[in-house]
């Protein structure tokens, strides 16, 4: 029997969680708060511009140094594409630019990574931007003043005095952006997972038939099972945290996309995953996105079940 909007309440999952993804991440963010406590306990015992330098040389060391100020790492791109595209004297004199600067040289953040690894030089320019960039007329007047307040002597003087809990604090926030964009941390991983261990095979994106036929209300798709040309299963999935007006658009668009299965893929079945805190706040959303599917399900451990089931009764008992 197909869950219903009420069901679909009763399994919320609220928050997907993907534990071993969350504990390889917590490792991660452990190492580098040892980075962080190894560079404050070296500037505890001697305060200089050195030790920096040889920050820089170890793995995370560049971004120990940026969450330290959180001056970005796009703003450390745009300070140097400044140093390569000037003439300025004093700019080119504080990064030793003529020792790592060629005329060929391209700014990307795979390139400063390499170099802040190889090239000495360029690892005391970096040095000398966070301790003396204000001092450089040039950088005052150009970059914005709430870039330029995060540099200079001062801020770095504050990493001796941080507590390891302000140290934590701005280590979560500074990777806030890469944990939400890793893949591990999307639901649809779960989906994935269950399709490898039954070893069904399946594809992304738009079904042929609706390219073809209604090319403006076509949809990519998340899972098309078995595949595109002949599908049995077509699953789309929405897990929202957050809340926004968009999630009704979101239903309406489901809704007419179920419509368009029917007609032109009537042997498929239209299949959902909703699930995340979010859609309980936007009730009414929910149980009209919820009425776009054929069968609907959450990520909670009872419904993994029922979709394992579906799978095999549609698909491996033929």
């Amino acid at each position: 029997m197909a869950n219903t909007a009420e069901s679909i309440k009763e399994n919320n999952t609220y928050y997907f969680v993907n534990r071993q993804f969350e504990d390889e991440f917590e490792e991660y963010i452990s190492s580098l708060k040892r980075s962080f406590i190894s560079l404050q306990e070296r500037l505890q015992h001697e305060f200089k511009k050195q030790v920096f330098e040889e920050l820089l040389k170890e793995d995370h060391g560049l971004k120990i140094l940026l969450t330290s100020t959180g001056f970005s790492q796009e703003g450390l791109l745009r300070l140097i594409t400044l140093s390569v595209e000037s003439n300025d004297s004093n700019l080119n004199e504080l990064m030793f630019k003529t020792e790592w600067c060629d005329d060929n040289f391209k700014v990307s953040s795979k390139k400063i990574e390499s170099l802040v690894k190889k090239n000495k030089y360029f690892r005391k320019g970096i040095a000398n931007v966070f301790f003396d960039a204000p001092k450089i007329p040039l950088i005052v007047n150009t970059l914005k003043d709430f870039e330029v307040r995060k540099l200079g002597i001062g801020k770095l003087k504050d990493i001796v005095t941080m507590s390891e809990e302000t140290i934590d604090t701005m280590i979560r926030y500074r990777e806030k952006g890469s944990y939400t964009a890793r893949k591990e941390n999307n639901a649809e991983t779960a989906i994935e997972d269950v399709l490898k261990e039954l070893d069904i095979s399946w594809e992304h994106g738009d079904l042929p038939k609706l390219a073809e036929n209604v090319p403006n209300k076509k949809r990519t798709m998340d899972f098309v099972i078995p595949n595109k040309q002949n599908p049995r299963l077509i699953i789309e999935s929405s897990y929202v945290t957050t809340t926004a007006s968009g999630m009704g658009d979101k239903a309406k668009t489901e809704i007419a996309v179920g419509r368009l299965i029917k007609e032109y893929y009537p042997s498929a079945k239209f299949v959902g995953f909703v699930d995340g805190i979010g859609w309980l706040v936007r009730d009414k959303d929910m149980e009209r996105i919820v009425s776009a599917f054929d069968d609907v399900f959450t990520f909670s451990e009872v419904d993994m079940v029922k979709f394992k089931n579906l799978l095999k009764e549609t698909l491996l008992n033929d």
